[in-house]
Formats: structure tokens, sequence, C-alpha cells
């Protein structure tokens, strides 16, 4: 897959997304065909940490182990999170020269050589961090990074709608013994409201009278 046809494809895959294992979820097959990588990671930003968002339908046991990281923690993530940019790892050496010990198991278990670290930016506010990674040492050129680097804004924007759509869900009222809750009923409208009797007698005199011949009709005082 060449970079113009990435991201026509991020931009479709990811604007169908309803929440983030959804995201999580076609994150695992956007990224295909030479230079694909071997895993991409998807973390959330929350109060000083970071959030795995673990891959709903493949099991791997080692990302299971690290779903939440401090943001203070030496990881390449966490790093990109702190410094709010782009974070490239080449290969181990440089893994193990810069980041902590955790970081370089996790990476070992994993079975990451390469590792890039995009922050993914909303509208407001820093969302996260994608995390590409790749089994074998992968040079990552400008046009790849600039590509991904775009990519990664379609992933943030559909971060984003599915923070917005899981935190409406969360907070929508429940009514008390679990029925839905339903809006008061609206006031009806003049034409429907009941007319009271004084009122239907002159109503009905004035239409007698629209409806008689002018000679019948009483005369004006």
């Amino acid at each position: 897959m060449d970079h113009a046809e990435l991201l026509l494809r991020a931009s479709e895959e990811l604007a169908q997304t309803s929440g983030l294992e959804d995201v999580r979820r076609r994150l695992r097959d956007l990224f295909v065909g030479v230079g694909k990588p071997s895993y991409v990671g998807l973390l959330v930003a929350g109060k000083d940490e970071l959030h795995r968002i673990a891959d709903p339908d493949i099991a791997h046991s080692v990302e299971q182990e690290v779903l939440t990281l401090p943001v203070e923690a030496a990881f390449p993530s966490t790093r990109a999170m702190r410094e709010r940019r782009a974070v490239f790892v080449p290969d181990r050496e440089a893994l193990v020269a810069g980041y902590a010990p955790e970081a370089v198991g996790f990476s070992d278990r994993m079975g990451f050589t390469t590792v890039l670290c995009l922050p993914l930016w909303g509208s407001r506010a820093l969302l996260g961090v994608l995390a590409v990674c790749w089994a074998k040492r992968h040079e990552v050129g400008v046009t790849e990074r600039a590509t991904l680097t775009a990519a990664s804004g379609y992933v943030a924007q559909a971060v984003e709608r599915a923070l917005y759509l899981d935190e409406r869900i969360s907070v929508a009222p429940a009514a008390p013994g679990g029925h839905a809750h339903r809006p008061p009923p609206r006031r009806p409208r003049r034409d429907q409201r009941p007319v009271r009797a004084g009122r239907r007698r002159r109503d009905d005199r004035r239409g007698l009278v629209r409806r008689l011949p002018l000679a019948t009709r009483p005369a004006r005082r």
C-alpha cells in the first residue's frame, strides 16, 4: 500500500468507528503492505496516566501486562505524551540507552525492534499516543513519517469521537425503576386546547350569524 492509499483508507475506515474498541480493531488491519508494522498500539490519556486499549479480538498476553502507565514512566509512549512530540526509537540499543528496563522488557516480550510514537492531538487537548512498532529494524524515511503523522490525525479524530460517545452513554440519566427516560409531554397548541363553555357559545353564535343570509342577520346596535 502506498502512502496516498494509506491516508485514503484511514479517512474512510476511521470515519465509521463507534467506540475505542472499534478504533483499536480497525487499526489492526489499517497498516498493510510493504513495511507493515508488526504492532499498532493505542494509548489514551487519563489523569497523569496512559491507558492502553487492548485488542478486543486478539489476546496479547504481554499487552495485557502493561495496560496503564504513569506519564512519568520511562517508556517511549509516555515520553511522547510528556514532550508532546513524536518519539522515534530505531533499535533495541537506543531503547536500552534511553529508557527504563521495564520498557526494554516489554518491548522484548512483544517482539519490537523499532518504535515510533505519535501524539494524538484532539481539537482541544492531547488525547493519547499512537505506537507504531516493527519486529525488525525499520528505517522510517521522511515521506513515511509524514504519512504516519497525517494518519495519526485521522486516528485522533476517531478517538475524540469515541470518547465523546462513551461519555454520553456513561452519563445518560437513568429513570427510577430502570425505565427509559421520557421527555415531559408537550403543551397542546392553542387550536388543540379545550374551549371553555362560555367561549364555545360565543363562537357558535358568531358562526351561525356568518351563515345567515344578509336579510335575516340581526342589525347591529
